[in-house]
């Protein structure tokens, strides 16, 4: 009996052993995974970050563009008047110069 007893003990210490080690490699899979989740969170709010100041740099040179279109939008304006007023007064002359030969 106390043989059997030994047997019994003995291959529910082995299963138990084997349950145990099935999971601390579980356990051990698990936390890798965990890590491994951690670093690509890590990882991608580097790269957020990195996006983020990518962002407001383009944002600024976006803007700082509009701005200088829009001067521009304004000078050309100014000049095209500016044009037109000059091209006026020449054909003024010209008429004037006409008028004045005869």
């Amino acid at each position: 009996l106390p043989s059997v007893m030994n047997d019994k003990m003995a291959t529910l210490v082995q299963a138990h052993e084997a349950s145990v080690k099935g999971y601390e490699e579980k356990l051990a899979t698990l936390k890798n995974e965990l890590y491994q989740t951690e670093l690509s969170k890590e990882v991608l709010s580097m790269k957020l970050h990195a996006l983020k100041e990518e962002y407001e740099v383009v944002r600024a040179v976006l803007d700082a563009a509009n701005e200088a279109e829009e001067f521009y939008e304004q000078e050309l304006g100014e000049l095209a008047a500016e044009k037109e007023e000059a091209c006026r007064y020449l054909r003024e002359d010209v008429n004037n110069a006409k008028l004045d030969r005869k």
